[in-house]
């Protein structure tokens, strides 16, 4: 359980590292703000497939 964990946290980590690299390549502010939405997106998808597997 508690490697699972720290395996999700790393995994947000890698996500939100690798979103705010491609949102910094990109200046235009719409850009960014698509790339937060899908963010969110992903990390809701994600803990929601986490909770449900507990």
């Amino acid at each position: 359980m508690f490697n699972r964990a720290r395996m999700q946290i790393n995994f947000f980590n890698h996500v939100i590292l690798d979103e705010e690299c491609r949102a910094s390549n990109f200046r235009s502010p719409l850009f960014g703000y698509k790339n937060i939405k899908s963010l969110i997106k992903r990390l809701l998808r994600t803990y929601i497939a986490h909770e449900n597997t507990r």
